[in-house]
This record gives C-alpha cells, sequence and structure tokens, in this order.
C-alpha cells in the first residue's frame, strides 16, 4: 500500500478537486426525477396550484410539508425555471456543500491525501444507510434532504471549532428545512458538548417539553400518547421502511460496520475527531433502542413518525470519510497491521456490495482485530499465509462484485457501453480507491509523475463530465414539461383525478392534475389515519390491474409476448371495472388503445425508435 503520511509535497487545492470530481462524476451518474424526488416536486406543485393539487389524495388529509419550508422554496424557482434545471442546480450546490463540510470537519488529519482521500470514499462508495436498500445520504434526486444533510454536517464542523452560536444556527436552518433530520444530529451535538462538560446534561431535561405539550394536547406532540390501532398499523408496518425490525440482514451489516469503524476512529485518529465519534456510536445505539422500543413494538405514532433512526445518515457520512485514514492507520500498525488493514478492506467491499456473506468477512476482520490488541505473537509462517489468503479473498470478492454487477445491467441492458463499464469500476472501492490513491501519490513522485497525474485527473474529469447526465429522454421531457401545455390537459378538467398507469410524475408534472392512486403513496402513511384507510381502499381497486401486470410481465419474460408493444395490459374488462369502482378515477392512461373509451392519443415520439402512444379514457363512458 502508498503511504499518503509524511507527504513531501501538499497536494494543491484545484487538483485534489479534479480527482473527487472524476470519481463523484464516474461513480454517481445523474438519472434525473425518481423516488422522493417525485413527492417533493408534487409538494411544490401543491403552493403553485393548491386548487388542484389539494385534491390529489397524498395532500387531501394533510400533508408533512406542513413541517417545511422547502416545498415553498422549491415552488418559487419551479414558478420561473423547469425542473430540468432547478434540480440540477440545487443538487450541484447542495453536494458541493456537504463535501466542503466533510473537507473541513477532518482538517485534524496531518496528511492532507487522506482528507481527499475521504471525499473520493463519499463518491464511490454506496450512501445506502437503512430502510431495505431504499434509503441514503446525498441522493441523486432533490428532496428537503437534500439541503438540509450539508447545513448539519456545516454545524457539526462549527461546533467541533467551539462556535456554538454558529452551531445552533445552522442547526435551525435544518430544523425548518427537515426537522426528522436535524432532530437527531442534535442528540450528537449534545453528547458532544457533554464530552467536553458534564453540566450539559441538564440538556436532557428539554425532553420534558414535548411531553408537556402532548398532555396538554399539542399537535404533532399529541401522537406521543397514541399508538397505531390494527387497522392503521397494517399497512404502515407492511409498506414503510422506517422500521428498523424489518430491515434486512445487509442493512444491518452496514450499521455494524459503520459503528465499529467510528469506534475505532475514536481511538487511532486525532483528538478534535474523537468525541464526535464516540457521540455518534452513543447516539445510534440510544436512538436506535428508542425507534424499535417505542416504534417497532409499542406502535407509538410519534416516535414512529419522527425516525430517529436516521441519525444513521451522518454515521455513514464519518464512516465513509475516516475509512481511508483508518485503512492507512491499520496498515502501519506493528503487530498484524497489514493483515488487519485486508480484513477490514475485504468487509468493507462485501458490505458496500450488500452480500449477505459480509457477516462472515467482518467476523474475520474483528477477530484479527483483536489478536492485534493482544498483541498475540503469531509464527511468521501463519501471519504470512493469512495475510496471502486474506489478499487472495479481497482480490476474489472484488471479482465476484464486479462480474455480478455486470451480469446484472447486461439483464437489464442488454449489452455494457462505456460509460457503464467506467460506473461498475468507479463504484467497486477496491479498484476506485486504489486509483485515487495512485493518482495522487503521483503528485507527490516528481513533476512528470505530477504532470501525468494531472493529464490522467482531467481527461476522466472531461470525459465524466460529459457522460454525467444519464436522464432517458421520457425523464427529461418529464422535467421540462411544467411550462409546456400536454395534448391531454385540454380534455381533463382542472378538478379531475387521473391514472397514469406507471407514472404519477407525468400526472402531476406534465399535466399538472392530481393522482387518483400511486405507489408513492406508501411512504406517507405512517402519518395519517385516514390517507391510511382511503389509500388501502383504493389498492384493492387496483389489484386486477396490478395481476395483469403481473401475468403479462410474465409472459414477457417467456417471450410469449413482444417486450415492447405495450399492448399486453390492461384488457377492456379490467378498465371498466376499474372506473366503474365508486370513487374511482375520473380519467386513466394507458400504453393500450381499447375498443371505446378512448377520447385523444398522444405519441411520445423523442426516444425513436423506442416511440410509443398513450390513450386518454374518459371513465364516464364506462358508467
Amino acid at each position: 500500500m502508498l503511504r499518503l503520511s509524511s507527504p513531501d509535497r501538499a497536494i494543491p487545492l484545484w487538483f485534489g478537486c479534479l480527482v473527487v470530481a472524476v470519481a463523484w462524476v464516474l461513480a454517481r451518474p445523474y438519472v434525473g426525477l425518481r423516488h422522493d424526488g417525485v413527492i417533493y416536486a408534487a409538494q411544490a406543485l401543491l403552493h403553485l396550484n393548491p386548487e388542484v393539487m389539494s385534491r390529489d389524495l397524498f395532500f387531501q388529509f394533510g400533508s408533512q410539508d406542513s413541517f417545511t419550508l422547502f416545498g415553498r422554496f422549491l415552488a418559487l424557482l419551479y414558478a420561473r425555471w423547469d425542473l430540468a434545471e432547478v434540480q440540477i442546480l440545487v443538487l450541484a450546490i447542495c453536494q458541493l456543500a456537504m463535501m466542503w463540510a466533510v473537507f473541513e470537519m477532518l482538517r485534524p488529519l496531518a496528511d492532507d491525501a487522506q482528507r481527499w482521500m475521504a471525499l473520493v470514499a463519499i463518491a464511490v462508495c454506496s450512501h445506502v444507510y437503512g430502510g431495505a436498500g431504499l434509503i441514503a445520504f446525498a441522493e441523486r434526486f432533490v428532496t428537503a434532504r437534500t439541503p438540509a444533510e450539508p447545513v448539519l454536517m456545516w454545524s457539526l464542523v462549527l461546533l467541533v471549532r467551539g462556535n456554538l452560536v454558529a452551531a445552533a444556527a445552522m442547526a435551525a436552518l435544518a430544523a425548518v428545512l427537515h426537522p426528522l433530520m436535524t432532530l437527531p444530529v442534535v442528540v450528537v451535538a449534545w453528547l458532544v458538548l457533554l464530552q467536553r462538560d458534564r453540566r450539559w446534561a441538564w440538556a436532557a431535561t428539554v425532553l420534558l417539553i414535548p411531553v408537556g405539550l402532548a398532555v396538554a394536547g399539542v399537535g404533532p406532540f399529541v401522537r406521543l400518547l397514541e399508538t397505531y390501532d390494527d387497522a392503521w398499523w397494517a399497512p404502515v408496518f407492511r409498506a414503510s421502511i422506517v422500521f428498523p425490525l424489518q430491515w434486512e440482514s445487509p442493512d444491518w451489516q452496514i450499521i455494524v460496520l459503520d459503528l465499529g469503524l467510528l469506534a475505532l476512529a475514536s481511538v487511532w485518529l486525532p483528538r478534535p475527531l474523537a468525541p464526535v465519534c464516540r457521540a455518534l456510536v452513543g447516539a445510534t445505539i440510544l436512538l436506535f433502542a428508542t425507534t424499535i422500543v417505542g416504534g417497532d413494538l409499542l406502535r407509538n405514532v410519534l416516535i414512529s413518525q419522527v425516525q430517529v433512526w436516521r441519525v444513521m445518515w451522518v454515521v455513514h457520512v464519518m464512516a465513509l470519510a475516516l475509512l481511508p485514514a483508518l485503512l492507512v492507520q491499520a496498515w502501519g500498525q506493528p503487530n498484524l497491521g497489514r493483515l488487519l488493514a485486508i480484513a477490514v478492506a475485504c468487509a468493507f467491499v462485501a458490505i458496500n456490495a450488500r452480500w449477505t456473506a459480509g457477516w462472515a468477512f467482518m467476523g474475520w476482520a474483528i477477530f484479527v482485530f483483536t489478536l492485534a490488541e493482544r498483541r498475540t505473537n503469531l509464527s511468521a509462517a501463519f501471519e504470512k499465509t493469512a495475510l496471502g489468503l486474506t489478499s487472495f479473498a479481497l482480490l476474489g470478492l472484488s471479482a465476484a462484485v464486479l462480474f455480478g454487477n455486470v451480469h446484472l445491467l447486461q439483464s437489464q441492458q442488454g449489452s455494457i457501453d462505456l460509460p457503464a463499464a467506467l460506473l461498475l469500476a468507479a463504484t467497486l472501492p477496491t479498484i476506485s480507491l486504489t486509483a485515487a490513491a495512485l493518482i495522487l501519490a503521483a503528485w507527490r513522485y516528481g513533476r512528470a509523475a505530477a504532470t501525468l497525474a494531472a493529464l490522467v485527473a482531467a481527461g476522466g474529469a472531461a470525459y465524466g463530465a460529459a457522460a454525467w447526465d444519464r436522464r432517458s429522454a421520457w425523464t427529461y421531457f418529464i422535467e421540462t414539461g411544467l411550462h409546456r401545455e400536454h395534448p391531454f390537459a385540454a380534455s381533463i378538467p382542472r378538478h379531475a383525478q387521473v391514472y397514469w398507469h406507471e407514472t404519477t410524475a407525468a400526472t402531476w408534472v406534465l399535466l399538472r392534475r392530481a393522482s387518483h392512486y400511486s405507489i408513492e403513496l406508501s411512504s406517507a402513511l405512517l402519518f395519517s389515519r385516514p390517507m391510511a384507510m382511503e389509500t388501502e381502499r383504493r389498492k384493492v381497486m387496483y389489484e386486477g390491474l396490478k395481476m395483469q401486470d403481473e401475468v403479462c410481465a410474465m409472459t414477457q419474460a417467456l417471450n410469449i409476448k413482444p417486450a415492447d408493444d405495450g399492448t399486453c395490459s390492461p384488457t377492456q374488462v379490467i378498465v371498466e371495472l376499474l372506473c366503474r369502482e365508486e370513487g374511482g378515477p375520473d380519467f386513466t392512461i394507458f400504453r393500450t388503445k381499447l375498443s371505446r373509451g378512448v377520447v385523444a392519443q398522444w405519441t411520445f415520439a423523442e426516444a425513436t425508435p423506442a416511440s410509443r402512444t398513450y390513450y386518454l379514457y374518459d371513465c364516464r363512458q364506462f358508467r
């Protein structure tokens, strides 16, 4: 392993930024509006068109948008620009702010190369930290979490530097953006202060405030005295990913590994970082216990809704950032250092890839660490054999992860082009972190090596920037459609509820109409019993369509029907039954042309030759 300590030559800001930029654009391509980004776009549209969007099921019974100013901020931007420009601008600013905050947080590290490698690790490694692999930090779409995370990270930086007033101001700003993300970081900050001065223990009495407000019947604190009844709990527990006992083994691997890395950092790394690492470990244990007991077991409404387990976002950020420094530190340990470093690398690669076998690699790393800490005397032959086998395991594991990802991508796309191949290489830590370490080290080994490193980094950044935008033609069409009149809109009254099959974003952004039902609603069931009950009622309406879609997908997979003709589902009977349901949709949109009910058709031809035609049905014609 290259030594990144005792630098002979400092890495200039421009060069370090260039290396990180290469890693970021290759490993984190932009794919546009999706996931929770669709929900936050709808919240902004609620402020632009309240008379229309308030009829949407997502907003009929209230919305979490009332607890944040971010929707209003987005609405101001969307009133003038399309989603395409706004989302990229907001993402770029917020992610730069996040990386800068991490860089400043790690300033106590003696070697600036370790700080740059920290940013590379954040760029290329998985950001997933819980929730069945669906929850991550620094997501590639815009939500209220997007600005709240860097603001909170800066709050911690200011706290470490002793500027409590500025840190509190940043936390307050984050609270008006995303209070649920702010609360666990406030707990972390309190534990940091408690390590400096035990008199900060008095701050625990703040917990009496929500208890008092709950007793007084003040919402939303009154929910602290409520529990989910069976009727509400069933859809919430089935659809929600906020209950840790529901999570899968890979999710818990990430938690355990992150806590282990932070515990190690609190002992090995410079003192200014140690209190933060200890506070993160302590807060995670405390808040997960609160969530599991109060939410999973006791079904407490408020405890479930505040999701204090989200402390894992900042835990995962710091664990990834400190990984390079910890590997260097482990490598330099006098007893079993190299074996320990490679064992930790094995565990990290397996867990980063969400392999269930990650537990075995983690167990080996813990075993080696125990031997090293106890200064166990091992024979040279045993140590050499263990080092060789662990190194071989790292290479074999990396190859298995890479080939598995190649197979997965081929099954989805049919072939792998150069951007996809670079993405696979960049997101494998064994390749990307080694390459970045070599480029950074080359800067310190003579002018010729530095020049070559700069040219490689510049070339990678140029190519990565050109290939970074991977939005599909359909996604881009939606993102640029907010200020464009869609042909279907003239046939749909503003008060109507529309079901556009397999897409909700198009209903909200292209048509600017309320959606009758969508899978995105599942994230809000946690917060409103009436909405949960109505969503369950409407879900039953779409069971027949869902079943037919599943049969259709199966026949297409078996090549019984063409995969791209769009005519497999739905049938006339299914659409008529859906439209006749009490409280059913007013209009539906499918790619299938039925024998009657069509009031308009439109062809999306932006993605030729993969153009497709949509048909608008007026449900009144089926009633």
